[in-house]
Parts: C-alpha cells; sequence; structure tokens
C-alpha cells in the first residue's frame, strides 16, 4: 500500500485505492474507527502502524542498494529468455492462489489478448510469428503439456484402476 494513500484513509476514513479501502475494512473489523479520533483513542496503534512503515522503507532501501547490481542484470538479459520467464512466473503465480485455471485465465486473460492483438498487427495478420525461434516451440509443447496433462493422468489413473481389478479377480 503506497503511505501517501494511507494518510487520508487514517485522517478521513477515505481510501485511495483498492488496497486502502481493504485495510480500511480490516480496521473496522477490529473496531477501529478511521478518522481525528483514532489518532487519539488508539494511538499506540496508528504510531506502531507508522513507525513499521518507515523501518520497513528503510530495510528496503537497504537491501534495494544491496541487490541493486545483481538484480539490474535482468534488464541485461535477453527479451527471448525473458519474455516467456516473464510469462511462466505469471501463470504459476495466478494458478497456485487458489489452484485453478480460472485464474490465470482471469488475470492473464485481457494482457494476452491485448499482446496477441499487437503481434498480430505487427505481422499482417500471420500466425506463423509466433513460430521463428526453437524456444517458441518448446512454450508451445509445454503449453500443450499443461493443457493435455489432466486428461493424461485420468487415462492413467483409469488404466492403473483396471489393471488392480484384473489382478484381483484373477
Amino acid at each position: 500500500m503506497t503511505g501517501g494513500s494511507l494518510v487520508p484513509a487514517l485522517t478521513l476514513g477515505i481510501p485511495g485505492n483498492a488496497v486502502t479501502a481493504v485495510f480500511i475494512g480490516g480496521l473496522t473489523i477490529h473496531g477501529l474507527v478511521p478518522g481525528p479520533r483514532l489518532f487519539t483513542e488508539h494511538s499506540e496503534i496508528v504510531y506502531t502502524l507508522i513507525l513499521s512503515l518507515f523501518l520497513g522503507n528503510l530495510a528496503f532501501a537497504a537491501i534495494g542498494l544491496f541487490a541493486a547490481p545483481w538484480v539490474s542484470r535482468v534488464v541485461k538479459m535477453p527479451s527471448t529468455i525473458l519474455g516467456p520467464t516473464i510469462i511462466i512466473f505469471s501463470v504459476i503465480g495466478s494458478y497456485v492462489l487458489r489452484n485453478s485455471m480460472f485464474d490465470v485465465w482471469l488475470v492473464l486473460g485481457p494482457i494476452l489478448e491485448t499482446n496477441l492483438q499487437c503481434s498480430l498487427q505487427i505481422s499482417g495478420g500471420d500466425w506463423m510469428i509466433f513460430l521463428t525461434s526453437p524456444l517458441s516451440y518448446m512454450i508451445i509443447a509445454l503449453i500443450a503439456l499443461t493443457l493435455a496433462y489432466p486428461f493424461i493422468s485420468r487415462l492413467c489413473h483409469r488404466s492403473g484402476r483396471r489393471s488392480k481389478q484384473e489382478d484381483g479377480s484373477s
């Protein structure tokens, strides 16, 4: 949550963004009503929150300065490796939230649609633009395996069950 949106949230009860609205809801659930009285009636909580944000920013700055030389190497990575890596982590991150492929389509669907449209406009509508390197073939194969995995596992599970039944009946 941004510190700037925290000021109107705590002092006036006005959320600056969706995260702050959830934060205000959490405060209200715990009996803390945002507004000027929050600072006088529950000052220990408010000032602890402010101090923790300050310490968190200091820690983040220290870690950021220390890690900057290594993190900056990401910029030097070729886009043919960086793009698929970002896609893979995005899909994994969307999926593991609730172990649902619906979440993947919900989160990444609009992004995928926009970029697919741009790619096809650049290529003049030629779908072969997606088959220009061995890496793209590998990604397509991984996608196909991912989509086929539930069906393959069901078939293997059924055939394993049948062989156990046949072994038990003899």
